[in-house]
């Protein structure tokens, strides 16, 4: 599976297990935006997703101010590992 499959795949998985979360799939990179702000998360997503759900993701105000609310994700990966990434992050949620 190439990146485009990837990017779809993310996505899918994304509307299934986690609908607040808005992402676009990225044009020529590796690395997703994933947009939180509307989670009702502990903190910061990425320390929520990495204590909560065991994911690391790279924080977006890694990124710059205008990051907070959303994290980035290296979707070169397999496709198994994506669908596990995005359960766990699913249970890293406040219900």
């Amino acid at each position: 599976m190439g990146l485009g499959a990837n990017g779809r795949l993310l996505a899918e998985l994304l509307a299934e297990a986690l609908p607040a979360i808005r992402y676009r799939p990225p044009e020529g990179t590796y690395l997703a935006w994933l947009d939180c702000r509307d989670l009702v998360l502990e903190g910061e997503a990425s320390a929520a997703f990495l204590e909560h759900g065991r994911v690391a993701l790279y924080a977006g105000t890694s990124f710059g101010a205008e990051g907070a609310g959303f994290v980035r994700l290296n979707i070169a990966t397999h496709p198994d590992l994506l669908a596990d990434i995005v359960a766990r992050m699913a249970r890293a949620v406040i219900s």
